[in-house]
């Protein structure tokens, strides 16, 4: 998932998700914030929401109820301005020791 709130910088991004099971009701919720300044260390960044609560089947599914950025003082409500694109995650397989 990426965000920008023009061509650059992004300023402080907070997103606001609530994890689904399969019959649509919400089982989590988290936040995930972080510093998208256009640099290396900003662009780089990959905050993460970790604990038991989010260890979900793979039918469950993760929605953005609010996304926002302030940047040089300003406020954007990202969703309103579609600056949010989401990206397909496909979890891949894991070996160990050189095992197929």
């Amino acid at each position: 998932m990426t965000t920008a709130v023009g061509d650059g910088d992004a300023g402080g991004v907070t997103l606001n998700l609530v994890f689904r099971d399969k019959s649509n009701k919400a089982v989590a919720r988290g936040e995930l914030s972080a510093d998208l300044s256009d640099t290396t260390g900003g662009r780089n960044q990959e905050p993460i929401l970790a604990g038991e609560e989010f260890c979900l089947g793979s039918d469950a599914k993760v929605v953005v109820t609010r996304a926002r950025s302030e940047y040089e003082g300003k406020k954007y409500d990202l969703l309103k301005l579609k600056k949010v694109r989401v990206g397909e995650f496909k979890p891949y397989p894991i070996s160990l020791g050189g095992t197929k």
